[in-house]
Order: C-alpha cells, then sequence, then structure tokens
C-alpha cells in the first residue's frame, strides 16, 4: 500500500484499528514510508501500541503531529511511563522537520530523551494544555536544551508553560538565529521587547501570553 500521508479521522475507529492490526502486525508492515502521520485528539489507552507505530514509520516521517494527544486513561496528564516512552518513540523518528505536541504534559527530562536526536527539526509545537493543573510541566531546562539542540528552528511554539521565564526564551532566541516565529507563554516587559528585537533579527511574528487573555497579536517586521 503506497500513500504519503496518514490523517486518522475518525478517532476511536482510528484507536482499534491501531491496536488490532499493530497486535496483529498487520496494517504497519504494509503502510511503509510514510511521510506526514498525524494522530491529533486520539486517546490511545496504552502508549505502547503508539510507540511501535512510530518505531515502524521511524525511518520515513517527516511531519508527525500527535496534538491533544490522551496516553492512557487520565484525560488532564500523562503518567511518567507513557510520557518517556512516546519521547523515545519520537527520538527515533530521526528526520522530522516538523513536529507538533501542542496541548501535551512532557516535562524537561522527555525533551532531553528526544531532542537531541532530532537535529533536522524546522518547526516545533509544545504549548503546554488547557487541562493541565501544574501550569505547565516545562522550565527553563527546556529552553536551554531547545537553544542547543534545536538552533536550526523557525517556528517555535512553548505557550501555557508558566514555568518557564524571559531569560530561557531569551537564551532561545540568541541561540536560534532563524526562528521567525515565537509562542511563548511569558510575560515581556517593554524593556524585554526592545531586547528581542536587538537580538532575534529574524523574528517576524511574537505572541505572548498576553496575547491569549486580550487578542492582541504583535508583529515584529524589520
Amino acid at each position: 500500500m503506497q500513500l504519503d500521508t496518514l490523517d486518522w479521522c475518525v478517532k476511536d475507529f482510528a484507536v482499534d484499528y491501531c491496536e488490532k492490526n499493530t497486535r496483529e502486525g498487520k496494517i504497519w508492515t504494509e503502510l511503509h514510508n510514510l511521510r506526514a502521520l498525524s494522530f491529533a485528539f486520539t486517546v490511545f489507552r496504552k502508549s505502547s501500541i503508539l510507540s511501535q507505530v512510530l518505531t515502524q514509520q521511524r525511518a520515513s516521517v517527516k511531519i508527525l503531529t500527535l496534538s491533544s494527544l490522551v496516553l492512557g486513561p487520565d484525560t488532564c496528564s500523562w503518567s511518567r511511563n507513557d510520557s518517556q516512552t512516546l519521547a523515545t518513540a519520537i527520538s527515533q523518528c530521526k528526520i522530522l522537520v516538523r513536529l507538533d505536541l501542542d496541548e501535551h504534559f512532557l516535562r524537561d527530562s522527555d525533551l532531553e530523551i528526544m531532542l537531541p536526536r532530532l537535529s533536522s527539526l524546522r518547526i516545533l509545537l509544545l504549548s503546554g494544555n488547557n487541562w493541565d493543573r501544574a501550569k505547565g510541566y516545562l522550565t527553563d531546562k527546556s529552553c536551554k536544551l531547545i537553544s542547543r539542540t534545536c538552533q536550526g528552528l523557525q517556528e517555535l511554539g512553548i505557550g501555557r508553560q508558566h514555568k518557564m521565564t524571559v531569560s530561557g526564551v531569551k537564551r532561545i532566541l540568541k541561540n536560534c538565529p532563524h526562528l521567525r516565529m515565537l509562542t511563548t507563554g511569558v510575560t515581556f516587559q517593554p524593556n524585554d521587547i526592545k531586547n528581542v528585537l536587538c537580538t532575534a533579527r529574524n523574528l517576524l511574528f511574537l505572541l505572548t501570553e498576553e496575547s491569549y487573555d486580550e487578542a492582541f497579536y504583535l508583529e515584529l517586521i524589520e
């Protein structure tokens, strides 16, 4: 079966189908060389099923969409085991160009597993979950990691990550010179904006936390 993109639209069917055929070893030996794979808004009762799917597509997939993903029985969190299993599986997809994990429950330690092996990333979407009682699991440790391992990024989404600071975001802007679009949950003061304009010469679009609250978009154009 020759397909370029697989996007599950009927999500309950998708999970049942994936689980059944992964157990039987059918569909993922038939579907190969997928360039884009989407399981957005999908519920996986077992993270191991999704892990097997990603492992079998790791050599070809360049665009991976896992936004609003539910892993396990709780819709408002992921267990440490589930998040580590997912991070390990994603880390094997070494030619990823676009990774969408918006509305996730990943931790700093999960990104440490995943990002060092994804040097081809140009778009990384890691905005936190609206249902996240912890107000974001990622901290400035992740900012440091992103700035060190993802220097080719052109678009980054880290909205609703309230444990990150302006200092952490500035580190990203300093070390990711190709960044053109940034969504962040930190609050920029006027002096911070001035610093951003001087540091991130290629940045064209900045969406801050105030933008969510006030529906205000700040566009930075050289």
